[in-house]
């Protein structure tokens, strides 16, 4: 949607999946020339360079993004985590590219995305990055056929649940 409406915040995002597992995959974001890729065992990278999680530990230094699907429970459900977090954390961001957010937590930019009702090709190989970066990453299934709720982080900082 984010290219469609000219907002320069947008990648593609591809994972090679066996057996629900993602091996392998990479997310290009032509807006800053940047490949992240990543393969199981391997390690993240961003333009061939190592990448890791970010080092933060405290909450309230946090970045947290937040996605929004467009389903009327996952709207509630984001404007509860957005109303949550607001004074818990540094930061909070609703950019709008489930493949690039979960590259910038991989690259320690962000340290957690969480989103309601993604689809698995959105998220496939950034929650892959997020984990051989040094992250934690969590997937649910969601109410909607083929939908799932997700959660990635640095591993560092408390999220606590509502």
């Amino acid at each position: 949607m984010n290219l469609f409406y000219g907002i320069p915040h947008y990648a593609v995002s591809v994972a090679c999946r066996l057996d629900g597992q993602s091996l392998a995959g990479a997310i290009y974001d032509p807006n800053r020339d940047e490949l992240f890729s990543v393969h199981r065992g391997g390690g993240a990278t961003c333009n061939n360079k190592k990448i890791r999680v970010s080092e933060r530990v405290k909450l309230d230094e946090a970045i947290l993004a937040l996605g929004f699907s467009k389903g009327k429970k996952t709207i509630e459900k984001c404007l509860e985590l957005y109303q949550f977090y607001g004074g818990r954390v540094r930061k909070l961001r609703a950019m709008g590219s489930a493949a690039l957010d979960l590259a910038y937590v991989a690259s320690g930019r962000l340290d957690a995305y969480i989103e309601q009702g993604v689809s698995i090709w959105d998220v496939a190989a950034g929650a892959l990055m997020v984990e051989e970066a040094g992250g934690v990453v969590h997937m649910h299934p969601g109410e909607q056929a083929g939908k799932i709720h997700l959660i990635a982080s640095s591993g560092r900082i408390q999220l606590d649940s509502i």
